[in-house]
């Protein structure tokens, strides 16, 4: 259909800025939701979830985090496409910017929209998960439920590379919280962890956490002691004590 072709093109081509690609992509997600019986107004509710989602949102869990019916991935999918990247089964966009551009408009149900978020993925057990939760409980400012989340030692064994500065962000927020919190962050993880989870709390900001943590005998790690003995020397260097 040249026609249809056309407009699309012609449409999609004229967009020169973000909010001009939220007015497309919602009047496109509306127009597909009514094509297949769902009701358009939910629309809002799914651009908010890929928007406040840490990467992105897959479509057979919109219905059950909004409470509708299964929407049909391709139907979906059709709606998104040439605005929105599809990754692995994953709706992503910049996510910082579309939060941004939905938040200048008046949207007042960010909170809501990430707790609903943390509910849905609460109590799972994979990286992906965590990673979510550790964003959505850093966002809302939810200190305790994010220290209790990265005193877990399977986020760190389950981490990719590219979720690296998710985890620093993370930590970042602990800063104001640690002495709060550094009796279950020492309790919950195991020896072997600290290489991977010392430089983090350095690059994050928590010097206090990174010293608290570091039991006095860490010669059991082998060579990896020597990353955590830098972490420490490093943290204690930014605080200006002595050791």
């Amino acid at each position: 259909d040249f026609d249809t072709f056309n407009e699309h093109v012609e449409r999609t081509s004229s967009i020169s800025n973000l909010s001009q690609l939220l007015d497309a992509v919602t009047e496109n997600l509306g127009r597909v939701l009514s094509e297949i019986g769902a009701d358009p107004r939910v629309t809002s509710d799914i651009l908010n979830l890929v928007a406040f989602s840490y990467r992105g949102v897959r479509e057979r869990d919109i219905g059950e985090i909004l409470g509708i019916s299964p929407i049909a991935r391709v139907m979906v999918l059709q709606a998104f496409d040439s605005f929105i990247t599809d990754v692995n089964g994953l709706l992503r966009v910049d996510h910082d910017l579309m939060a941004d551009c939905i938040t200048a408009r008046g949207a007042s149900e960010e909170d809501s929209v990430r707790r609903r978020i943390i509910e849905y993925f609460r109590d799972r057990e994979d990286a992906d998960s965590y990673m979510e939760l550790a964003h959505q409980y850093g966002a809302i400012g939810d200190s305790e439920s994010l220290s209790s989340l990265l005193s877990r030692r399977e986020v760190y064994t389950s981490i990719s590379v590219t979720d690296r500065n998710l985890l620093i962000r993370s930590f970042n927020r602990l800063k104001s919280i640690v002495p709060k919190h550094l009796a279950d962050l020492r309790a919950n993880v195991d020896l072997g962890d600290l290489p991977v989870i010392c430089p983090l709390l350095v690059e994050g900001g928590c010097f206090a956490a990174c010293i608290g943590i570091v039991p006095e005998d860490v010669s059991a790690l082998g060579r990896d002691r020597y990353v955590v003995l830098n972490a420490v020397a490093r943290s204690q260097y930014k605080l200006g004590l002595d050791g």
